[in-house]
């Protein structure tokens, strides 16, 4: 018994330490290309080497970092290459997901993804900036989660497990572009008009519009990414 809550508790540790180093990624503080030593690190965040290998490895899965025998574990580089290939395979598997969706959802269903548009409208930037400030590190946290919680409930239908870890996979990868690109604070009023033009196609099982709205909204996402990223982006 004692072995288990061992085991437990270090489960337990693994996972928050993979929290916590998944935020210090997606917010810069780990940079791009930056080795990540076991020697450094672990003092970082106040842990031994076996949850920090363990929290390591489920973010390689992510392709958050990457590991190599030859030099260690490293912050995944970005490029331009990888961003268009992760926004253009989220248009197809979240096309597939939202269709899905729309036929499977339930009354239910709506109303959390209603719930979940009322929460995006609260903490979206109103365009004169009077309500809240758009440029705060706060908003985009607040907005992410927000965004992530709709995005979640829209597929939530799809009743396909795979897709949805797939969708959540490379949803992070796009997390962590779309917050190196900065606030992109003119695009909040943009992605809330389409955030609710999707939920009207839901409530009509309009897939077809749904879609339409939706490969739009990524596709758009993706250019204003690589436009505000510039040279910061390698070329492969």
């Amino acid at each position: 018994m004692t072995d288990l809550r061992a085991r437990v508790s270090r489960a337990t540790l693994a996972l928050q330490l993979e929290d916590a180093i998944r935020a210090d990624i997606l917010s810069g503080e780990l940079r791009p290309g930056q080795r990540l030593r076991a020697a450094d690190i672990a003092p970082r965040y106040g842990v031994s080497a076996t949850p920090l290998r363990e929290a390591l490895q489920r973010l390689a899965v992510e392709g958050l970092v990457v590991l190599d025998a030859r030099i260690g574990v490293t912050v995944s580089p970005v490029s331009r290459e990888d961003l268009r290939d992760v926004y253009s395979t989220r248009v197809v598997l979240e096309s597939e997901a939202l269709r899905r969706s729309f036929e499977n959802g339930d009354e239910e269903w709506l109303k959390g993804l209603e719930a979940t548009l009322n929460e995006l409208l609260r903490v979206t930037p109103k365009v004169d900036g009077a309500a809240i400030d758009a440029t705060s590190p706060e908003t985009a946290r607040n907005w992410s989660r927000a965004h992530r919680e709709f995005d979640v409930q829209l597929y939530s239908a799809c009743g396909s497990a795979w897709l949805l870890r797939f969708i959540e996979t490379l949803s992070k990868r796009c997390e962590r572009y779309r917050r190196a690109a900065g606030q992109l604070e003119n695009a909040f009023s943009v992605w809330l008009e389409e955030h609710t033009a999707i939920y009207e196609a839901a409530r009509d099982r309009d897939a077809d519009t749904g879609v339409a709205v939706l490969e739009k909204h990524l596709n758009v996402t993706e250019r204003m990414v690589e436009e505000r990223m510039g040279d910061s982006l390698m070329l492969r």
